[in-house]
């Protein structure tokens, strides 16, 4: 009897750090899948209308003309960690990818059950006036002037919050445990924020489709658009580059945030 109670819970316990491995695993494709698919939407500002800035921005900046320059660059990466910027961590778990994502939120602030809109965060109005020169303003609220209208031209336009988040492969999850954790370092206004999402994520690897010829579709998929470039391209900067990203393939390994006794993994997994 001793040994069938033994061996049920044995099981018992291996079932349950299966599930939550496959939990936390398909958990952290839809946070990431969720961000990506609305990537460089900023609301009614034309995107398209905006000049590319001249190097790749800076992630960590805090500075508001840095976030409105940054804007055609809805998607931005550091493959295996290369070049990382400034603000992540000292423990991200090496050789682990970086993914940075641009975008507003799809709801406007105050209303339809979005947060109300906060002092200090940072917000983008777009102007639907047809008299005002001014297509949009972002900024911190409270020091940013958001003076532009709605189509009557009287009415204030709507504010939406601006996002930059930062994901990437702590070593730990923030808890004291050794555990690998998806993280993401969210724009506060004055801040990057450091957020722990998932424990268990050990690896992450993205894979960029860029679309080469202006119809919309990826032509190429490469693990670094910065460095991407075909045979005759004249035009393959690394800005240009990551400005033409239209899809991404998402490749995460997940383990279960405790071992199984006396088990090693000894496989190897194919990531992109």
């Amino acid at each position: 009897l001793l040994v069938v109670f033994a061996n049920a819970s044995s099981a018992r316990g291996e079932l349950e750090r299966s599930s939550r491995q496959i939990e936390n695993g398909r958990y952290a494709v839809e946070l990431l899948s969720d961000d990506l698919r609305v990537a460089g939407y900023y609301g009614e500002v034309n995107v398209g209308a905006l000049a590319a800035p001249a190097a790749l921005p800076d992630p960590c900046s805090t500075v508001p003309a840095q976030w409105a320059a940054a804007m055609p660059i809805h998607v931005q990466g550091y493959d295996g960690g290369f070049g990382a910027p400034a603000c992540i961590p000292a423990d991200i778990k090496a050789n682990t990818d970086i993914l940075v994502v641009r975008r507003v939120k799809t709801c406007v602030a105050g209303v339809a059950g979005c947060e109300p809109t906060i002092a200090g965060k940072p917000y983008v109005q777009s102007s639907l006036c047809n008299t005002e020169t001014t297509p949009y303003a972002v900024g911190p609220l409270g020091t940013t002037a958001f003076p532009l209208t709605r189509k009557d031209c009287t009415t204030l336009a709507a504010l939406r919050e601006y996002l930059v988040n930062v994901y990437f492969i702590s070593a730990n999850n923030r808890a004291g445990q050794s555990i690998p954790t998806l993280m993401r370092l969210e724009l506060t206004g004055s801040t990057m924020a450091q957020i722990p999402l998932v424990e268990g994520i050990e690896e992450l690897n993205v894979e960029y489709g860029i679309d080469n010829d202006g119809d919309g579709q990826p032509d190429a998929y490469t693990a670094d658009p910065s460095i991407y470039t075909y045979a005759g391209c004249t035009v393959c900067t690394a800005v240009n580059n990551w400005s033409n990203v239209v899809t991404a393939q998402l490749h995460l390994l997940a383990r279960s945030p405790e071992p199984s006794p006396g088990y090693i993994d000894t496989k190897s997994y194919s990531l992109g």
